[in-house]
């Protein structure tokens, strides 16, 4: 015998029909008849059921010779798409057809032999067959209430055998079961829901006009809700019931109720009910079974009550349906069991009939009367099938994986034997072991499969005749002879699993010996089958069957060809299971490090058998080795949290375990107790650096081990602190802009290493990581320069150094940041060559005050980006304010203020040289005066002259004080002489300033422009104010002084006034905007970024009111 297993599925829930109720059933003047397709037509409904006709001459002219009652058609709504389904190993199989059966019912059961004699002959008839006589394998009960259930543990009650149980109680210290299995209780009652024992535990129909006593008892043995303080314990504590109406009498709702349960999502079908008739059985009924067990469910079947060695049906069907007789509590087989070699176990089932049951027997639930839930003693082999079906249902939720193949045979070995030793026709395999079953189904115990093809034929019997239920007769054709061929393979087997069993599995493609019916009959019913039949050490002799076939004439002459059926002898697979337990590997590579609660352990999972890992540890309290914790199954990291004590060494060790068994031990890891930092966060100083914090929570670190990482790469340590240090500042980060940069902090204790802190994340930022701003086009401390091909180059001092970055996307991205200078860069400057090469000025800042000297430094990058510098002039004494402009053949003129030296004091030198050779001469000077010059910028015009601007500090007397207002000066030279004039004023309003300050310039079609900011004082210590004013210069003429800054949106504090393609850039609110010179004013417009700022125009006109 071998069977199948599926995995779990949905649940679908269907409308279960409940045929056949009418007062109008009468099996014993009854036929059920399988029509082929399109014949059978549903005409009318009559007193609750379906009537139809038969639209056949051939049927008609027999049934005319009868006294025909009505044609019951008992499946009116099925669907014929129904019909095929696909089975959990990926093939189709095909379903009958119920829209093609009815029930020809007759007035009188005299004629319905003869009737059934003429319906057989006919072609258009697939199958007639006649109710079966079937009876509930109990006895009726009384409904005393609950008092023990010696068959799950049995202390000896009503003199009973102390231990002589189903061992229950021991396998729910393992496993109680799960809502997810389905039991289907499928018999002529449905589950009476109501009771107490299963409120919203039971799905399928819910008619209580059909709620039976017996049903309900069956179902409270299975799986009756346990542990709630009420009533009874079922097997399976946890198990749904489906409960389906099934009229046992009528083979075609046997198989509608069977096929519904399967496609609905049951796992276990619970029948507790038998045939009356030895060996008599339904093609119909077997196909059902068959599709149960193709889908990988487990049938159970009562054996029967008559005290006979019989096979009654369906626990007949032993090549897949489990059958179970039954057993008294005084630990002997009960004398009414039915009992044959096709039994697989025994259960629980009394010794009592009726009316004398009591404590001898099983107590079960009984009906709900008014309010309440009654109880009642319970007996037969009904009883004893529930038992198996709720060990099944435990079996299959404690290892969804298994087959139906592998629970049947996991239930037949794990039973306990009962005398006399080994399988015996009356208790089958012994009795049913829930524990023994359970720990089974449990890791460290496994199923290997395997297959093996082709074998011996070892010889063939003579030629006899088989039915085959799925195969279809042709025109003229009585049936099939064959010749059964035994066929032999010996298999080696594994010599690493212990406790080793072995069976067959429907992946075989050999075929069983089928079924005999009480005609002798023999039907096939075409599933893989194959058995054991024997085996040592290292291997196992397996035996299938293949068939040589070949059609019969009505005439029984045979004709056609003879075939092989389903394979010849050379192709045959055996499909088998070896089941057992292998060596659990032991865990290796254990490591440990410790935490602020606890020290975290990790190690190598090399097992797929274990439950899961014990860990022990000795030292400090511990002085001998201690289990601490454990873990589940395939968990390789384990934070141990115990009271350690820091500064304390402790070891530590894990092995694995399933059950009782156990691996090895791993390697022993020393880990001193030292609590890690935690709560890191840092704090960046854009663009230089980031500064670390964290808590310290130890008490005996010698310190703190910084780890950095980039990107997706490795922590590596890149600084150590001293104890109780709690913050670092890295300013390792020029290389890394725009990248992710990860830390994290651990504290140590000589050679020992707490965990990490939590890790922090860092990017330092690109100059801008988005839209340039407008306000970063004009800064002292920045310099934007556009270059003929529309591209950006931005220069900019910040913590100290000048980093320079580039824009080809209008300002939306920016490259990494290079950085040009370390040491005290001030005011940067920048301009591009023709061929797009950056050229840079700064000045460089050292010394202590007042003692200050300054550098200038001139750079460029090449092609290659390589940076070259050169220091133009040393150790000057002042603020140089270098400035830089280029023309269109890669000529520099830089100027710059030198207040002492070889250029007289108070001058403004211009240098002129190549970008790529620094080696300058001196274009122009240009004397100030005695007042220091500042912020000093440069323009070309279309001669290549330079212009300059700059403001200078200039003084009106008040009362007898010196207040400062300076003055904006514009400067220019055509390299054989050089010129200045003031373009603005600062005055006095009464006390108060008005001071000019903070100019640029730019050179437009022959024109000179020049803005600046006018800072306002205001009285009693009120912050000052701001104003930007504008003037253009054409020619030799100057034009009016306009401020541009009217635009209230502007606030009274604007500022950074700035000239980019004639229009005047400037800041309030924090931010931009951009008017142009105009009289009167014009209005100032928001500036985003720099494609905003471009699409604004240049007005036409005048520029800026000049003349």
């Amino acid at each position: 015998m071998s069977k199948g297993g599926i995995m779990h599925k949905d649940i679908i829930f269907v409308l279960i029909s409940i045929c056949m109720l009418s007062a109008q059933k009468a099996p014993e003047r009854e036929l059920i008849v399988w029509l082929r397709n399109g014949l059978l037509e549903v005409t009318e409904q009559k007193d609750g059921e379906w009537l139809g006709r038969i639209n056949s001459e051939p049927i008609n002219m027999v049934l005319s010779k009868y006294d025909i009652e009505a044609i019951v058609c008992p499946f009116p709504d099925y669907n014929p798409a129904d019909t095929l389904r696909i089975l959990p190993d990926g093939k189709s199989h095909s379903l009958v057809n119920l829209r093609e059966v009815c029930h020809i019912r007759l007035n009188s059961s005299v004629a319905r032999d003869s009737l059934f004699g003429e319906l057989s002959s006919l072609y258009e008839v697939r199958l007639v067959e006649k109710p079966i006589p079937t009876i509930l394998h109990t006895t009726i009960p009384n409904d005393p209430l609950f008092s023990t259930q010696w068959g799950l543990r049995n202390t000896g009650q009503a003199g009973g055998q102390v231990g002589f149980d189903i061992k229950a109680t021991e396998a729910w210290d393992y496993w109680q079961g799960s809502s997810n299995t389905i039991i289907a209780v499928l018999e002529d009652g449905l589950v009476d829901r109501t009771h107490e024992e299963f409120v919203d535990k039971v799905i399928g129909a819910n008619v209580p006009s059909l709620y039976t006593w017996h049903t309900t008892a069956v179902a409270s043995i299975a799986s009756a809700y346990t542990n709630n303080n009420k009533g009874i314990a079922g097997v399976d504590w946890n198990a749904t019931i489906l409960t389906y109406y099934m009229d046992p009498w009528y083979p075609s709702l046997v198989y509608e109720a069977i096929v519904s349960a399967v496609n609905t999502g049951a796992q276990i079908l619970n029948h507790s009910w038998g045939h009356l008739t030895p060996k008599r059985f339904s093609k119909l009924e077997g196909m059902a079974f068959v599709y149960a067990y193709l889908n990988d469910r487990i049938s159970v079947a009562s054996s029967g009550n008559s005290g006979e060695e019989q096979r009654l049906y369906p626990a007949g069907f032993d090549d897949f349906v489990f059958a179970v007789g039954g057993v008294k509590n005084e630990g002997d087989w009960t004398d009414y069991s039915t009992y044959g070699w096709h039994i697989d176990v025994v259960a629980p089932a009394g010794e009592n009939s009726w009316p004398y049951l009591g404590p001898e027997d099983v107590k079960a639930c009984s009906l709900k009367h008014g309010t309440t839930s009654y109880y009642t003693w319970f007996g037969g082999t009904s009883a004893s099938a529930p038992h198996v079906s709720g060990v099944a249902s435990l079996i299959k939720s404690r290892n969804p994986n298994l087959h139906n193949d592998d629970i049947y045979w996991i239930m037949r070995y794990s039973a306990t034997d009962i005398p006399p030793s080994g399988p015996d026709i009356q208790t089958g395999y012994g009795l049913i072991d829930a524990l023994k079953a359970v720990k089974y189904a449990t890791l460290p115990y496994e199923c290997f499969y395997y297959t093996a093809t082709g074998g011996s034929d070892v010889g063939a019997t003579d030629w006899y005749m088989m039915e085959f239920p799925y195969r279809s007769l042709e025109p003229g054709q009585m049936g099939w002879r064959v010749k059964r061929h035994s066929v032999l393979k010996n298999i080696p087997l594994p010599t690493d699993v212990y406790e080793r069993k072995i069976w067959c599995n429907k992946t075989s493609t050999g075929w069983s010996v089928g079924d005999e019916n009480q005609y002798g009959d023999i039907y096939q019913w075409e599933i893989g089958w194959s058995q054991v039949l024997q085996q040592d050490q290292y291997s196992a002799l397996l035996r299938t069957f293949v068939y040589e076939v070949q059609r019969i004439k009505n005439n029984s002459v045979p004709y056609g060809p003879i075939e092989w059926w389903p394979t010849t002898p050379a192709n045959v697979v055996f499909g088998y299971t070896v089941f057992g337990r292998k060596t659990i590997a032991s865990p290796t590579g254990l490591s440990g490090i410790p935490t602020i609660n606890g020290i975290k352990l990790t190690w190598q999972d090399n097992s797929t058998n274990e439950l899961g890992f014990k860990i022990e540890v000795q030292g400090g309290q511990w002085s001998n080795w201690t289990l601490i914790d454990s873990v589940g199954k395939n968990v390789t990291v384990r934070e141990v949290q115990k009271p350690f004590t820091e500064g304390v060494t402790y070891s530590f060790r894990v092995y694995a375990y399933a059950q009782e068994f156990t691996s090895g031990y791993s390697n022993t890891v020393n880990v001193t107790m030292i609590k890690l930092p935690t709560n890191l966060f840092t704090n960046p100083v854009v663009y230089s650096g980031v500064q670390l914090y964290w808590t310290d929570n130890s008490m005996v670190e010698n310190g703190f081990k910084i780890e950095k990482k980039i990107g997706s790469g490795s922590y590596v340590v890149v600084h150590t602190t001293g104890p109780n240090e709690t913050s670092w500042y890295d300013d390792d980060i020029e290389a890394y802009y725009n990248q992710q940069v990860y830390y994290r902090v651990r504290a140590f204790i000589g050679n020992y290493n707490s965990d990490t802190s939590n890790a922090v994340v860092f990017t330092p930022p690109g100059i801008f990581s988005d839209t340039i701003k407008a306000i970063d086009y004009y800064h002292s401390s920045r310099n934007l320069y556009r270059d003929n091909n529309g591209n950006y180059h931005l220069v900019l001092k910040h913590h100290k150094r000048i980093w320079y970055t580039k824009s080809t996307d209008n300002g939306q991205t920016w490259s990494l940041a290079k950085n040009l200078a370390w040491t005290g860069p001030e005011i940067p400057s920048v301009v591009v060559t023709s061929t797009g090469l950056p050229c840079f000025v700064w000045q460089e800042k050292t010394g202590t005050a007042p003692n200050f000297v300054y550098d200038l430094v001139y750079a460029y990058i090449d092609a290659q980006g390589n940076i070259h510098k050169t220091t133009l002039l040393d150790n000057a004494n002042h603020d140089l304010s270098p400035a830089m402009a280029i023309t269109s053949d890669d000529q520099i003129y830089l100027a710059f203020i030198h207040t002492y030296g070889n250029y007289g004091s108070d001058t403004i030198a211009c240098l002129k040289f190549n970008h790529s050779n620094p080696q300058y001469s001196i274009y122009s000077k240009i004397r100030t005066g005695f007042y220091l010059p500042a912020k000093l910028r440069i323009a070309l015009d279309n001669s290549n002259y330079p212009h300059l601007v700059w403001d200078e500090y200039y003084f009106i007397n008040y009362q007898g004080q010196a207040k400062e207002v300076r003055r904006i000066y514009h400067g220019w030279s055509s390299g054989s002489g050089s010129a200045k004039e003031v373009v603005a004023e600062g005055w006095l309003s009464g006390y108060y300033r008005r001071i000019v300050t903070t100019p640029d310039i730019h050179c437009v079609d022959g024109a000179i422009q020049v803005c600046w900011m006018l800072k306002i004082e205001q009285p009693s210590n009120q912050p000052w104010t701001s104003e930007i004013y504008y003037r253009a210069k054409t020619g030799n003429n100057w034009g009016d002084i306009i401020q541009i800054t009217q635009d209230p949106a502007l606030g009274n504090s604007p500022g950074c006034g700035k000239i980019i393609g004639g229009k005047v850039l400037c800041l309030a609110n924090n931010k931009i905007f951009v008017t142009y010179p105009g009289n009167p004013y014009k209005s100032a417009v928001l500036v985003e970024n720099v494609n905003n700022y471009d699409a604004i125009p240049v007005p036409s006109g005048t520029i800026g009111g000049a003349t």
